[in-house]
């Protein structure tokens, strides 16, 4: 019997953070099989990153960062004449000191969505997971969980957690979940 192995084509993640430690922290959640890294620390170089790999296909930066803040490189990405950078999802990183007033400025430029201060590796691994594959076409139903998991549980980790638990329960005490 002979085996195939299917390569699958990683998701290339551009972290910009001038915090060595956030991007360490995201991109250790992040290195595994599904993902591979690219890291940056300020909007220029995140900005030239884009620019030099076509494959980058998600986008987490820092709104406050020296020499190009996280704003001005989501301006300068939604601008941007190549469409692959213009439409790419861009998850905007905040902290505690963000105000509303900031989240709603960078919604209107085209942030595509905000994690917080401080980053727990469920909410990293459910927001990249809930953005396109390359190449991979998103059935309607499975882009409506996402778009809840998102909005409404922002973390289907712990949903899964709590299925699973539920099922045992209900296999252990024979009872119907």
């Amino acid at each position: 019997m002979e085996w195939y192995h299917m390569e699958t084509k990683k998701i290339k993640v551009l972290i910009v953070d001038d915090s060595l430690t956030v991007q360490a922290m995201i991109a250790k959640h992040l290195n595994n099989s599904s993902y591979e890294c690219v890291l940056a620390n300020n909007g220029e170089d995140g900005w030239m990153a884009l620019l030099e790999d076509e494959s980058i296909t998600l986008v987490f930066a820092d709104m406050h960062m020296p020499v190009l803040n996280g704003m001005l490189l989501l301006q300068r990405m939604r601008e941007s004449e190549i469409e692959r950078i213009a439409s790419m999802p861009v998850i905007m990183i905040t902290g505690h000191e963000d105000s509303d007033a900031a989240k709603r400025a960078s919604y209107k430029v085209g942030a595509t969505d905000f994690i917080s201060k401080p980053l727990s590796r469920s909410a990293i691994l459910c927001w990249a997971g809930s953005y396109p594959r390359p190449g991979r076409a998103i059935p309607a139903r499975e882009n409506d969980i996402a778009q809840d998991v998102r909005s409404v549980l922002h973390d289907n980790h712990r949903l899964n957690e709590f299925g699973n638990t539920t099922i045992s329960y209900s296999e252990r005490h024979n009872v119907h979940a």
